[in-house]
Formats: C-alpha cells, structure tokens, sequence
C-alpha cells in the first residue's frame, strides 16, 4: 500500500474492528482513509474524501503530517495541496 514509507504498520497498528455480519473486520481511521484514497487520487477516491470531510470531525493536523511524511517517502509535492482545495471546497 505505501511501500517504504512505514506508515503501513501504524495503520494496521490504529485500525478498529468492527462487527459486520456477524464477522470481524477491520476499519482504518477516517484520517487513515483519507490518507489512502488521497495517494489512490482516482475520481471516486476523491468523491469519498470529500464526503469524508463533510461528515466528519477530522484530525486535521494528523491528516497534514500523515501526507508531509508520504510526499517525502515518495518524492512527491502534491498531497497536502490536493487535501487543501479538497477542504476548501466545503
């Protein structure tokens, strides 16, 4: 999922299990998600963190550094910007 960035084992480290069905399963955080579909960048990836960001009390600042530490790992400057106008369209 985000190879070499290590933030693979402190997502699974925070997720949550969730009865469903019957069935264990486990959830990320909503910041955690945001952080993902975000990296995915595919059109509904951003429909789902828009609606993410409308129904949610999110921690903004842990989103910002989650993808600070991302574009790093990555070589690449455009997370935080896209997170931005995605919150600023609100």
């Amino acid at each position: 999922m985000l190879a070499g960035s290590g933030l693979e084992r402190q997502f699974l480290d925070e997720v949550t299990m969730m009865r469903v069905a019957g069935r264990a399963i486990p959830v990320l955080s909503p910041e955690n998600l945001i952080v993902t579909k975000l990296l995915a960048a595919r059109p509904k990836d951003l429909d789902d963190v828009r609606e993410l960001l409308a129904m949610r009390s999110l921690d903004h600042a842990h989103i910002d550094e989650l993808l600070r530490l991302l574009e790093e790992a990555l070589d690449q400057r455009d997370l935080r910007r896209l997170y931005r106008r995605l919150r600023d369209e609100r």
